[in-house]
């Protein structure tokens, strides 16, 4: 019963983080001249959405905060008919790329362009999007493949990782972010206007934690001038100087399990300035409000927390085999017959986690032979999307010490990466209602 509640747990928890279609929404967009929108995005039975989009805003300070900037940002993880947005918006040349579909580090990214004049200066705006988890397993994998800059995490995931650019950041999204970044130059390309174009990034969820570092490579660029909006970004990077990067703004509920991930006790941050409130302190009447939903959360995220680091108290343990973590399988009356139980583990086990298990066959005191299979703790985080894309045929039980982490884990990331805090509304209301 308890494994079943925890599976259950699990499939409403990734679920309700992917990036998927919610309820129908429609965008009327009035232009006062050929710079400012004022919009409002139109939802049955619920209050508007509104917003200002004023393009003029791209000839400020780029490391100052800009509210209608910010808001516009979040107007656009909030919609879900995002290329017809980007149209609604006055962009242009509007694409959708696929990267990285060779292995797991992979996302699309949503771009499009629109040349504005003020006070006499053209300048082209260019318009990236992140979208979040799209539910696979791939995105999945990616998105709990921390790595560590150690032989250990290399060997056993088989790979150089040559497109780990920063081994201070967190290695699925780096490596994604990196593909991403090559697109975007190439759309570039044809830009016609002399200068520095503006480069407007931004993200939810998954896509935010790719954009923060797009946005921390794009920050020192003679190209571009970067403006960064992030929302609900899982922490990216361990690199000391993080906090320096002036161009990126962390749009943070703490309410919002997602945001805490991977803990900071393993050294993880982000790039940028984070700009954080709890939803629960601040804004609970006007969730209500605006969504007609009563605002829930998990109120010892750090309990969850706590489960992972005694598992695995720094990201180069996550790869480490403990001894103390293992299963064992039934008899076997001879060795072949072992063997062949490990050969049929292997072939029903996805290739990305071979390498975070070892077996040991050894004899019992009946001449018997039995399969000991040692696993790492990162093998535990990694079954929970398993564990969604193909319910109950995961060919290898969990540990026992990994059942109550697993579902500590599960009841809070139910509680707040499948509720209120992490839906994007939440974040549009962080912005709109200025609770950061």
């Amino acid at each position: 019963m308890m494994k079943y509640l925890i599976s259950l747990l699990i499939v409403l928890i990734f679920f309700a983080a992917c990036d998927r279609e919610q309820a129908d929404i429609h965008s009327i967009v009035e232009s006062a001249d050929n710079s400012y929108f004022i919009g409002e995005v139109f939802r049955p039975g619920r209050p508007e959405i509104s917003f200002v989009m004023d393009y003029r805003k791209f000839f400020e300070d780029n490391t100052i905060y800009n509210h209608d900037i910010a808001l516009a940002s979040a107007v656009i993880s909030v919609t879900q008919l995002r290329p017809a947005f980007f149209e609604t918006l006055g962009l242009s040349d509007i694409i959708t790329i696929s990267v990285g579909q060779e292995d797991t580090d992979r996302t699309q990214v949503l771009m499009g362009r629109r040349t504005v004049l003020h006070n006499g200066h053209f300048r082209e705006i260019i318009k990236v999007y992140f979208r979040n988890n799209n539910g696979s397993f791939e995105e999945m994998f990616s998105d709990l493949d921390i790595g560590a800059d150690t032989k250990r995490y290399f060997d056993i995931t088989d790979s150089k990782h040559s497109e780990w650019n920063n081994r201070y950041n967190f290695k699925g999204l780096d490596v994604t972010a990196n593909r991403a970044i090559r697109a975007i130059e190439e759309y570039m390309e044809n830009t016609d206007v002399s200068g520095p174009s503006i480069l407007w990034i931004s993200g939810f969820s998954r896509g935010a934690g790719i954009a923060n570092i797009v946005g921390s490579y794009f920050e020192n660029s003679p190209r571009v001038i970067p403006f960064t909006y992030t929302f609900a970004s899982p922490n990216t990077t361990t690199a000391y100087n993080a906090g320096q990067f002036e161009t990126i703004f962390n749009i943070i509920n703490l309410d919002d399990m997602s945001t805490h991930i991977p803990p900071a006790a393993w050294g993880f941050t982000r790039f940028g300035t984070d700009l954080y409130v709890s939803v629960t302190s601040e804004g609970q009447e006007a969730y209500r409000e605006l969504t007609g939903i009563i605002y829930t959360y998990h109120e010892n995220p750090d309990i969850a927390i706590n489960s992972l680091l005694g598992l695995a108290p720094t990201r180069e343990a996550l790869y480490e085999i403990n001894h103390n973590f293992f299963v064992i399988s039934e008899n076997f009356e001879n060795k072949a017959a072992a063997t062949a139980y490990i050969e049929r583990l292997r072939e029903n086990l996805r290739r990305e986690f071979h390498g975070l298990i070892e077996f040991y066959i050894y004899e019992t005191d009946e001449d018997m032979y039995r399969v000991i299979i040692y696993q790492t703790p990162a093998f535990f985080v990694h079954s929970l999307p398993e564990t969604l894309m193909r319910p109950g045929r995961l060919p290898i039980n969990l540990a026992n010490q990994f059942l109550w982490p697993q579902f500590f884990l599960a009841s809070a990331y139910i509680e707040s990466v499948g509720g209120p805090p992490h839906q994007p509304i939440t974040y549009y209301l962080i912005v709109y209602s200025g609770l950061t």
